[in-house]
């Protein structure tokens, strides 16, 4: 069963407020636009089929295709991770090393397509920031999940900007910070049809919550498929959110206008799915990449 994410136009800079852009759809290039970055490392995660969480559809086709744009077309080198080669261990080991080779005007790049799952916490046990839905989101590896407090630890030890593209259900926050015992419970994802299957595990957290915690001067944008309490979707064709991306990216584009195309695309075919756009620090104004 596959969960595809979706973007909604909502970008949230430096933790405050969001600007609703998905009234702007043209894509526009500009050539002048160059990377600002000395080095590009990425890893590229496709969960097509799980021990654990069941299969999703279409994810191995998503990651191979933006496996291919990040190498292929932009010469970038990174890690294709798909099905079974991304356990737990192998995605957080791949994370650490690219995040390690990035220097303080490097950009490292996260891309994932498979199923997300969400568990509500205690709510008296917990202290999330602002626009918190007390609860878990998690991405759905092969073995075990990775919890978005994980993928924060992880982001805040890189030093150069960080991109991240979440491709499924529940990824509003997957790279929120709030802490939770491991699972108890083999999560059982849900098909809706070959046409349109969505992307959602479920299964049982034992929570203990933490405040959120910055932990650096993260310089991040993050693409979401959907809201928190909301699913991606996508078929053995593909993610909405990911075809989306392929169909919208011209050379020299640039991240607001590219953003701002895919939101609609995304939202005109699955109109109860809202992707969403969030930015911590920095900027992201030049050519997508």
């Amino acid at each position: 069963m596959r969960m595809l994410a979706v973007f909604t136009s909502a970008v949230c800079a430096l933790l405050i407020g969001c600007t609703d852009s998905s009234d702007n759809t043209t894509v526009t290039t500009d050539p002048s636009a160059s990377a600002r970055t000395s080095t590009v490392s990425y890893v590229c995660i496709g969960m097509e089929t799980s021990s654990r969480f069941g299969s999703c559809p279409g994810c191995t086709k998503d990651a191979d295709r933006i496996n291919g744009l990040l190498k292929d077309t932009f010469g970038y080198s990174g890690v294709l991770l798909q099905s079974a080669q991304a356990t737990r261990d192998a995605v957080v080991g791949a994370i650490k090393s690219a995040i390690s080779a990035t220097p303080e005007d490097g950009l490292f790049i996260l891309y994932y397509s498979g199923h997300g799952g969400r568990e509500f916490l205690d709510s008296t046990a917990t202290e999330e920031p602002e626009g918190a839905d007390e609860a878990d989101e998690y991405l759905c590896l092969y073995d075990k999940p990775l919890l978005d407090d994980d993928v924060w630890k992880l982001i805040t030890q890189c030093r150069g900007r960080v991109f991240l593209v979440f491709d499924c259900c529940h990824s509003q926050t997957m790279f929120r910070s709030v802490a939770s015992d491991e699972a108890l419970e083999k999560g059982l994802a849900i098909a809706l049809g070959e046409e349109n299957m969505v992307k959602s595990a479920g299964f049982t957290l034992r929570p203990r919550g933490v405040p959120l915690s910055k932990g650096g001067e993260i310089k991040m944008l993050c693409w979401s498929g959907c809201m928190e309490a909301e699913y991606s979707y996508g078929s053995s064709r593909g993610g909405v959110m990911t075809n989306a991306i392929m169909s919208r990216w011209r050379k020299g584009v640039t991240y607001a206008d590219l953003w701002s195309a895919v939101a609609k695309d995304v939202t005109k075919s699955q109109s109860t799915q809202h992707p969403m756009s969030t930015q911590y620090g920095g900027t992201f104004v030049e050519a997508f990449r």
